[in-house]
């Protein structure tokens, strides 16, 4: 959410593109769209330069947060949601995806030509619980072996979270004591 914020605004410590910049948001449903990625998005935002928004945790048809940029234009960060299918993906043109989990191989397929034009970029917030799938096979295992240099991958999870206490940590250890593949994924981002 943070670095879709700051590229909105043109103040991404990596800047590629002036604004005004169209960026997609995407969640795997419209619940975890309106519940978790648009609250925090909005957290992000300096309040004044906000220019409309749908409204947080509610059901609306309203998808676009428009940013009144640091150099006056309009960015755009878009809601987009896995559950429309991978065809809701096509015909545009953006800057930036976020894929928060990860979304079906279909869906990563349609957003690649979108980025195209202004040589745009994703990054996916994923906690790899799916196991080995595309996004193991395709992305993370020839990055791994040096094959996909323009791609970045790093691990995080529960454990790496300085504001999750060491009680809840233990407590999540014990939870998957029987399943080390699950405890990997969800305390260090493993897959």
């Amino acid at each position: 959410a943070i670095d879709c914020c700051l590229l909105a605004l043109g103040r991404h410590p990596e800047q590629r593109w002036e604004p005004g910049v169209t960026i997609w948001a995407s969640a795997l449903t419209w619940d975890l769209w309106e519940n978790i990625l648009l609250p925090e998005i909005l957290t992000w935002l300096p309040p004044e330069r906000v220019i409309d928004h749908p409204p947080p945790k509610q059901r609306s048809t309203k998808r676009v947060v428009t940013i009144r940029a640091d150099n006056g234009k309009l960015s755009y960060i878009v809601g987009k949601s896995a559950e429309q299918g991978a065809a809701k993906y096509q015909s545009a043109r953006v800057n930036h995806v976020w894929m928060d989990e990860e979304h079906p191989e279909s869906v990563w397929d349609e957003i690649q030509p979108r980025l195209l034009r202004f040589g745009g970029t994703t990054i996916c917030t994923a906690t790899p619980l799916l196991g080995l799938t595309w996004m193991f096979h395709r992305i993370y295992n020839p990055w791994r072996k040096g094959k996909l240099l323009e791609h970045y991958c790093s691990h995080a999870g529960l454990a790496d979270n300085p504001s999750i206490e060491a009680p809840m940590i233990e407590a999540i250890t014990k939870e998957f004591e029987n399943d080390p593949a699950q405890a990997a994924a969800r305390l260090y981002g493993k897959f």
